[in-house]
């Protein structure tokens, strides 16, 4: 947006001074009057001061909008892990046939946001102790380091307060471990690895500093 503005201010400043140069041109067949000259030189002034706000309004709601959304573990706004977390997530979706059945459970995302970030690090801590787990760690070469993120995400999240083992009895989490129960052991774990995404971008949405 800035940088539409600096633009702006560059192109009034090359047409006054061209108007300029035209104005003390002695073989020019239209001299430019002194008072266009002047108020070319007020407007460009305007610009300038215009864009120089604009740019600090704009500076000043980046930093703004960055500490409202800092992360309460700084994983979630890695871009490896969050690479890793898509990497991991695709492997899992190519070879998985039940495509009708969603694991994770419907957020109303109008709800606490504290309450969605904990909800999430309890689905997060099932999926360190029964997912991630060494003899499934083979379905992609990456997933060893992504659970040492992630692990060090849930420390963080139960260190800022959330009551994990809390959300075990609520029904959304319930309901999770009940689907994944129904499908089966090897067919469970490779949806809910597919899902990996979908629970990372709820934790990396919600579990910021508000």
């Amino acid at each position: 947006m800035y940088d539409v503005l600096l633009q702006e201010a560059w192109l009034y400043y090359i047409q006054v001074q061209n108007m300029t140069t035209y104005q003390t041109n002695p073989q020019a067949e239209h001299p430019v009057s002194e008072t266009v000259i002047n108020l070319l030189a007020d407007m460009f002034s305007m610009v300038q001061f215009v864009a120089v706000v604009g740019l600090m309004m704009c500076l000043q709601w980046e930093t703004f909008a960055h500490s409202i959304h800092r992360p309460l573990s700084a994983p979630l706004h890695n871009p490896d892990t969050d690479e890793m977390v898509q990497q991991v997530a695709r492997h899992a979706q190519r070879s998985d046939t039940d495509t009708d059945i969603k694991l994770m459970p419907d957020i109303d995302i109008k709800k606490n946001h504290r309450d969605i970030c904990c909800l999430h690090a309890n689905i997060l801590d099932f999926y360190l102790s029964n997912i991630l787990v060494a003899e499934n760690q083979h379905m992609h070469p990456k997933l060893p380091a992504l659970k040492e993120n992630l692990a060090r995400v849930s420390r963080d999240l139960q260190g800022h307060g959330c009551a994990v083992k809390h959300y075990s009895n609520d029904h959304r989490s319930m309901a999770f471990r009940k689907k994944l129960a129904e499908m089966g052991g090897g067919k469970g774990i490779k949806k809910a690895i597919g899902e990996i995404d979908i629970l990372f971008t709820y934790l990396k949405d919600f579990c910021v500093h508000v």
